[in-house]
């Protein structure tokens, strides 16, 4: 007797290509009225549709709030986009947790800021889209990284 033939079902995520690429929780001149602002990047080949996407801070996605940011729209591959949250300038904290998360509910990326945000300063990976993160005074919002500006060491002496 022949076994049955069972198609077989891959299912693939895009969500893993779109990345938290850097964040300004004290905001920066120039971008989002000097309020806090979240830079994602497409690292993959294919368009991602954001249409139920979210960037959640330390409350988590169940804070819809103060802690949600809904996204919309496609990000095409290699393309950074910044998100601003204008009706909360303050949305992010020192220390804040921010996950972005998929329309599936999927966590697609995650990071932790350092603790020492200022204004003109952000927590950005280095290198730029593949790295991890660091604080810059060089903040790129909606451009690749350029090099220069990394804080690798800080001493109060």
């Amino acid at each position: 007797m022949r076994a049955a033939k069972v198609p077989l079902l891959l299912v693939c995520s895009v969500s893993a290509n779109v990345i938290i690429n850097e964040v300004s929780d004290k905001g920066t001149l120039g971008t989002c009225d000097g309020a806090d602002w979240v830079e994602l990047v497409n690292v993959g080949a294919d368009v991602v549709d954001l249409d139920g996407w979210m960037l959640c801070d330390s409350g988590g996605c169940q804070d819809n709030v103060n802690g949600t940011l809904a996204l919309a729209g496609t990000i095409a591959p290699g393309e950074y986009r910044f998100v601003c949250p204008q009706a909360q300038p303050k949305w992010v904290g020192d220390s804040d947790t921010i996950s972005l998360v998929d329309e599936h509910a999927l966590e697609a990326d995650i990071t932790t800021l350092g603790g020492d945000g200022e204004f003109g300063k952000s927590w950005a990976r280095w290198p730029d889209s593949t790295g991890p993160f660091r604080y810059t005074y060089v903040p790129t919002p909606g451009a690749p990284y350029a090099a220069g500006g990394i804080i690798h060491e800080v001493s109060d002496k």
